[in-house]
C-alpha cells in the first residue's frame, strides 16, 4: 500500500530526528577569505537562490548539503514511494515543483546522493529511503491488525491540540481541522470531506 505524504514525511522526520544533533549535525558557513566555490554563499548566483542554498547542514554519514538539497532529497524519497518506484525521482516530478530544482539536483548528484538515469535520478544514498519504506511497511501491518481487531485504540490523553490518534497504528481518529480520519470498525483513513465542501 502506498502511504500518504504525511505518513511518509513522518518516517523521514523520525529518521532525521534520530540523528544525534551535537555529534552528527554540523553547520558549514563560509568564512571570509575562502575561495569562492559552487554553493558556498559567496557567489552571486547562489545568493540569488536564497538562504536555502547558502548554508549547509551535515548529518552523520552524509555529505554537507544545502537545506534545499536535504528538502529535495526527502521530498524525492516520499514521491518515489508514492509513485511505486522507490528510489527513483523522475524528471517529471522535478519539473512539476514550483521551485528551481536543477541546481539542487546537481548538488545531490555531485555529492554522490543521486545518480542520473534516463528520465530522472536514482537515489543511491538510501538510508532515508530504507527508513521510509520500513515505516510504511510497519504502519501497513499495524493498520491491518486494527482492521482485524475491528477497532482502533484511541490515545487517552485528550490533548489540547484536538488530535486523537490510534496508539497502535497512528491513524488519526479525530482532528480539529476536519481532515480525513479512520473509518469505523478499525477501518483505513477515510475521504477528505473538506474537498467536497469546496
Amino acid at each position: 500500500m502506498i502511504r500518504s505524504a504525511p505518513s511518509a514525511r513522518a518516517a523521514l522526520g523520525n529518521f532525521i530526528l534520530q540523528a544525534e544533533p551535537c555529534a552528527a549535525v554540523r553547520w558549514a558557513i563560509p568564512t571570509e577569505g575562502t575561495r569562492a566555490a559552487w554553493h558556498d554563499g559567496l557567489m552571486a548566483d547562489a545568493d540569488a537562490l536564497g538562504d536555502d542554498h547558502t548554508s549547509f547542514i551535515q548529518f552523520e554519514g552524509m555529505p554537507a548539503l544545502s537545506r534545499a538539497a536535504i528538502q529535495l532529497h526527502a521530498a524525492g524519497i516520499v514521491d518515489s514511494i508514492q509513485d511505486g518506484q522507490p528510489g527513483f525521482v523522475s524528471d517529471d516530478y522535478l519539473s512539476a515543483i514550483a521551485a528551481e530544482t536543477t541546481t539542487t539536483a546537481l548538488e545531490l548528484e555531485s555529492a554522490g546522493m543521486w545518480e542520473r538515469r534516463v528520465g530522472g535520478y536514482l537515489i543511491v544514498a538510501d538510508e532515508m529511503l530504507k527508513a521510509a519504506i520500513n515505516f510504511n511497511e510497519r504502519t501497513d501491518r499495524q493498520e491491518t491488525e486494527c482492521a482485524r481487531r475491528g477497532e482502533h485504540l484511541p490515545s487517552g490523553d485528550n490533548s489540547e491540540s484536538g488530535w486523537v490518534i490510534c496508539t497502535h497504528c497512528g491513524i488519526p481518529l479525530k482532528r480539529p481541522d476536519g481532515g480525513p480520519v479512520a473509518l469505523p470498525n478499525g477501518g483505513p483513513l477515510g475521504p477528505d470531506l473538506r474537498q467536497k465542501e469546496s
